[in-house]
């Protein structure tokens, strides 16, 4: 990694549209979360869950962060991250993207200076669940929270944001898959229905 930085992973969410938590719904043998993990292991020495409550994630093996301001949604969760790192820079995952890809995220921790949070951006879109943040902006999100607003784009727009754009993304990821939130029951059938045709053509 070109900078120093720890990873937060955000496994609050209560998970409505998938019916069940998202963090241990299996795929390819693994929970969602277990293989975010996976993925981050050979990128950061520090990786912290960030949850409602510490007991159903006890058996990760990693240091699980309590939010500190209560059902705040994912900018409760940024908030509760990066007052425990210990590093400038944080790279945010949501626990349901099970697909992260090594090169882009290293490639992403290349374009850090000039910036607070640095973005994918795809068709226009952003994605703010996959991408760094500065300690930085930890007292606009603070404060935000404190006057009831929980929006994570609304803290986009108030920082200093970069993007990585969707031509550098399919560079190195041609798919996107690394900014596939696994949110549905109809997307998780999708992803195990793309291990199976990709291990498929792994034997042939």
């Amino acid at each position: 990694m070109e900078k120093a930085a720890s990873a937060l992973i955000l496994a609050g969410g209560h998970s409505t549209r998938m019916g069940k938590p998202k963090a241990f719904v299996y795929l390819g043998g693994q929970t969602l979360i277990e293989r975010v993990i996976t993925s981050l292991r050979p990128l950061f020495k520090d990786i912290y869950v960030v949850a409602r409550s510490p007991e159903p994630f006890r058996g990760l093996g990693l240091d699980i962060v309590v939010d500190i301001l209560r059902e705040r949604g994912p900018a409760g969760g940024i908030h509760a991250g990066l007052s425990h790192s210990r590093t400038e820079w944080n790279f945010v995952v949501a626990c349901d993207m099970p697909f992260i890809n090594r090169e882009l995220v290293a490639y992403m921790a290349q374009k850090l200076n000039g910036c607070d949070i640095l973005l994918p951006r795809l068709g226009g879109r952003i994605e703010p669940l996959h991408g760094f943040y500065s300690r930085r902006v930890l007292s606009t999100v603070e404060r935000m929270l404190q006057q009831g607003k929980g929006s994570v784009k609304e803290l986009v727009a108030r920082c200093k944001t970069k993007y990585i754009e969707e031509e550098e993304i399919r560079r190195l990821d041609p798919a996107a898959l690394s900014i596939w939130s696994l949110n549905t029951p109809e997307a998780l059938e999708a992803a195990r229905r793309l291990i199976t045709s990709s291990a498929h053509e792994a034997r042939e």
